[in-house]
């Protein structure tokens, strides 16, 4: 009954992990911007060099420009970097912002951080997600990041991960010295 429970709480950390929800991994993954302006439904005219159609590679991905207003767009692996090369000074609205959408497999995770812009800004809808700048202030420099869940294990989930293979182990080494008539 002992090795039974320890393979099961085993496997059941293994699935798990193996299958970490909603996990973000942009790289590799082709996106499209759009500015969404007085709504979240309703298109802006809105300029992305080189294109607001992009695979996501190391690096910037592009310039977003709109007016006076210049950022880059930076997605890394599992974050959105947001550096304004203007002042930028966002008209207030219900929404003012960007709306990415993913074009493959790939979904946006769940949101662990932000630095610069608060939570409540953004709205994640899986294979879509919005930030809504409307009413922010920014100086050139300034950046906004948002940190999503990857799909590589944090350190405590490693350690449990190490911790299940090693008790899976020794319940396989002790049902098998058994069935030996050995005796430890």
């Amino acid at each position: 009954m002992k090795n039974f429970f320890v393979t099961a709480v085993s496997s059941l950390l293994l699935a798990t992990v193996a299958n970490p929800a909603h996990a973000a991994s942009f790289i590799g993954n082709q996106m499209k911007a759009s500015w969404r302006l007085p709504t979240e439904t309703s298109l802006f005219a809105f300029n992305m060099s080189p294109s607001s159609t992009f695979m996501v590679d190391k690096g910037v991905e592009g310039v977003g420009s709109l007016h006076n207003i210049a950022f880059n767009i930076d997605f890394g692996y599992d974050t959105l970097t947001f550096t304004f090369l203007t002042s930028a000074f966002f008209s207030s609205n219900t929404f003012n912002g960007i709306y990415f959408q993913q074009l493959g497999d790939g979904d946006f995770g769940e949101v662990l951080s932000t630095s610069g812009i608060a939570t409540s800004r953004l709205h994640n809808m899986g294979k879509a997600f919005s930030v809504n700048f409307s009413g922010q202030r920014y100086a050139a420099g300034d950046k906004v990041t948002i940190n999503f869940a990857s799909g590589v294990p944090e350190p405590a989930t490693w350690a449990m991960m190490i911790l299940g293979f090693g008790l899976t182990g020794a319940a396989v080494r002790s049902r098998r010295f058994r069935v030996c008539g050995v005796s430890m």
